[in-house]
């Protein structure tokens, strides 16, 4: 019984063993089980009493099959913590890419805005020399508009007198 449980455990937490072996060797131990306890049926049924040997047999099974199912949840409960550090290591990575890829995104949009704003300077400065020039066209325009009055002006008094 001390040796079923220690191989329940053992089975329960690995053991080293491939995944088949240690399926055949629990389907092993639970015909084992269930044989013993068919044992123990037939023999209460032709005493119609049940022994202190029989009942002890029956809790023993209950009891590796107790421990093997904390063992089992150990081995669960385990590989739930380890897992839980790798998805925030995962959830941590997957913020860097994402921080690293809005950085570049925010460099390409700063790159553009400064031609852009070259662009503009220059297509500014452009403007400017062009309104100066418009302004001292207009001034001559003005000023020969007035010089030809003045002829005008002149070849109507000549032509007068």
């Amino acid at each position: 019984s001390d040796d079923d449980k220690r191989k329940a455990v053992a089975g329960a937490l690995g053991g080293g063993e491939a995944e088949g072996d240690k399926s055949e060797r629990q389907r092993e131990e639970e015909e084992k089980r269930i044989k013993a306890l068919m044992k123990g049926m037939a023999s209460a049924g032709t005493d119609d009493t049940l022994s202190s040997a029989m009942v002890g047999s029956i809790v023993g099974m209950q009891s590796s099959e107790i421990l093997q199912v904390a063992s089992e949840y150990e081995v669960k409960r385990a590989d739930l913590e380890s897992a839980q550090p790798s998805e925030k290591v995962l959830g941590a990575q997957s913020h860097l890419r994402l921080v690293t890829g809005l950085q570049k995104q925010i460099a390409s949009f700063e790159k553009k805005c400064s031609e852009v704003q070259a662009k503009h300077d220059e297509l500014y400065s452009e403007y400017t020399e062009a309104q100066e020039e418009l302004a001292e066209v207009i001034k001559r325009k003005e000023r020969i508009a007035r010089e030809m009055e003045k002829l005008n002006e002149m070849e109507n008094e000549e032509n007068s007198e």
